[in-house]
């Protein structure tokens, strides 16, 4: 389970996998460190995303950077989302 979180002054950039969408900072639920939760970046078109970190300016700072994983190709994402909103 992911939740959006608010941005810091660090400006989130456009996803380097795709180009398409600006990134989103999402909590880690399944990864807690020193009783909190850490954050990643996420594009919500491709699902590329960065490390988790414990601050949100971190993990803002490599996503920036283009220090991304990507687990499903760009076409792949835009099956997924017009099958969504087609049922």
């Amino acid at each position: 389970m992911t939740r959006k979180m608010s941005t810091s002054a660090h400006g989130i950039k456009r996803c380097s996998a795709c180009g398409k969408s600006i990134g989103r900072v999402l909590v880690d639920w399944g990864n807690k460190q020193d009783g909190k939760h850490r954050v990643y970046v996420e594009c919500p078109l491709c699902h590329a995303r960065s490390n988790s970190y414990a601050s949100s300016n971190a993990a803002i700072d490599e996503w920036n950077d283009g220090k991304i994983s990507k687990t499903q190709t760009y076409q792949e994402s835009m099956i997924d989302l017009l099958e969504a909103k087609n049922g």
